[in-house]
């Protein structure tokens, strides 16, 4: 294909190429590999940005809560790189501002019928109060209506989006007076520049490509890549890596600086101007008692289903209410069996979980997808077709492909054992041919230096099912165990439910919408 596109352009009279931003890579793509040596460039002088706002903060809590001061006001939108922050973020609005409408868009429910509305005509967020939305809708969506005066941004996270995509979702909405902005500030050592020399660029990857080498199970000292010379595509694939590298770990850097360029007035927010993120005793005291404990939800007693629907229709505020509708919801979630040992087990696991109900609830249904063999999947699609449901379109045959190469490629003398990236070889080559598929329906991002360093990926991966990796650094190397703490619940509670898929996946009784 790019063979086609470099033949085309160089028997065409003239190329225009177009941009909202002119990086190096796109400069090398032009003049190393499809051979223009002579080039102009033109400028768009018009800046919808000028007169807005952009206010910083130095912690995500001072944001939190001038969200909900926001809230008081007016509508809202607030966008997030972090799954697990907008889940909580949703779940504690919900409680604090039962009458206001709140809907939240990611991966895993944007075949939910509200959800599904909003991506068919995104401007139908006018009849929310506040609008919640994760990278799934990061380009390729555009709100034009005025929704909401203030835009909120937790960028709380360096391992998904860089700060040209993060400025690019936030700007989904094109109307908007101000942007409240929270960006993890970068660790130190590491690279945050945006123009390296391409000679530095070269000298990283020899040094992986050796090292890889070097470390492999098949030997080699690496020398033979000390004097190796790369093409001019390979060289342009390098340097977006690079590019995106230094744009993630500088990102709160990078995304002020991307603003301040667009001429946006620059303030930044001080935590002590902000009461609602600095509670008296009196308002801490309130919340703590507002809490859904592990305890709590642990010791309530048992309801029927009925009396569950008449908690959930009440929308009572009252705790003991809302802690045994939340045992209830946990038991239906994991097929609880009154009684039975494993099941007293799990439901303790669960509550002790990080995250809300629906994140629980995604997490085991992935590992549903992973375990199901692919002609129950199909099967299960089917059924659920039948049933008319939305989550008929969810692609769980694609998700359940995905996950069985990864773990099929997977050395099974390893997986109780550290390992390194080296060790997981054929694991690193499929993340990287199959990165596009993966990005798609995993929401996982595979950049070019995946090749040589596939951990981190890895992790976003079983992330997917709540389970965790072990660091632990041995003579120099980083190596990671699979967290075999974070598996056995999740094979119970896929044994309970393995007589009635269906109902899992159609979510049934479990009111968690």
């Amino acid at each position: 294909m790019l063979t086609t596109f470099q033949s085309l352009v160089r028997n065409s009279r003239l190329s225009i190429f177009s941009s909202a931003d002119i990086p190096a890579s796109l400069l090398h793509f032009i003049t190393d590999y499809l051979g223009y040596k002579e080039y102009y460039h033109f400028f768009n002088e018009f800046n919808p940005f000028v007169g807005r706002s952009l206010i910083s903060y130095s912690d995500k809590n001072t944001l939190i809560g001038n969200i909900e001061n926001a809230i008081s006001n007016g509508k809202v939108c607030v966008a997030g790189l972090t799954k697990n922050t907008l889940i909580s973020l949703e779940e504690d609005l919900r409680q604090k501002y039962p009458e206001k409408k709140i809907l939240l868009l990611m991966e895993e429910n944007k075949y939910d019928t509200e959800q599904k509305k909003i991506l068919s005509d995104p401007n139908l967020i006018q009849h929310q109060d506040v609008f919640i939305f994760t990278p799934v809708i990061a380009s390729g969506i555009d709100i034009s209506i005025k929704f909401a005066e203030q835009v909120f941004l937790m960028a709380d996270t360096d391992k998904t989006l860089n700060h040209f995509q993060a400025f690019q979702m936030i700007n989904r909405l094109r109307h908007f007076k101000e942007l409240h902005f929270f960006g993890l500030f970068p660790q130190k050592g590491r690279n945050t520049e945006l123009y390296r020399d391409k000679e530095l660029i070269f000298a990283d990857y020899r040094r992986k490509m050796a090292d890889t080498e070097t470390n492999s199970h098949f030997g080699g000292d690496g020398k033979r890549f000390e004097n190796i010379n790369f093409p001019p595509l390979e060289i342009h694939s390098m340097m977006v890596h690079s590019e995106n590298e230094a744009s993630r770990n500088g990102l709160r850097e990078h995304f002020i600086q991307h603003c301040l360029e667009r001429k946006f007035q620059f303030f930044t927010a001080k935590p002590l101007e902000f009461d609602v993120a600095k509670p008296q005793p009196r308002n801490r005291q309130s919340v703590l008692q507002n809490e859904l404990s592990a305890d709590g939800i642990l010791s309530a007693r048992d309801i029927s289903i009925s009396e569950a629907i008449e908690i959930k229709n009440s929308s009572s505020g009252d705790l003991e209410k809302r802690m045994v509708l939340e045992r209830f919801r946990l038991q239906k979630i994991i097929s609880y069996r009154p009684g039975e040992p494993g099941s007293v087990k799990d439901l303790k696991k669960f509550a002790r979980k990080t995250g809300s109900l629906i994140l629980k609830y995604s997490q085991l249904k992935e590992y549903f997808i992973y375990a199901l063999d692919s002609y129950d999947l199909e099967m299960l699609e089917s059924a659920i077709s039948i049933s008319g449901s939305q989550a008929t379109k969810d692609t769980i045959q694609m998700r359940g492909k995905i996950y069985k190469e990864i773990f099929d490629k997977f050395p099974k003398h390893l997986l109780k054992k550290y390992f390194k990236a080296s060790d997981i070889g054929l694991v690193a080559l499929y993340l990287h041919k199959q990165r596009a598929d993966i990005d798609q329906y995993l929401s996982v991002r595979v950049d070019d230096g995946n090749m040589y360093d596939p951990l981190e990926t890895l992790g976003q991966v079983l992330r997917r099912f709540g389970i965790g990796l072990t660091v632990k650094f041995i003579d120099g190397f980083e190596y990671k165990r699979i967290n075999p703490r974070d598996i056995s619940h999740l094979i119970r509670a896929y044994r309970r439910w393995w007589t009635s898929q269906k109902d899992f996946f159609l979510k049934k009784h479990m009111f968690l919408s």
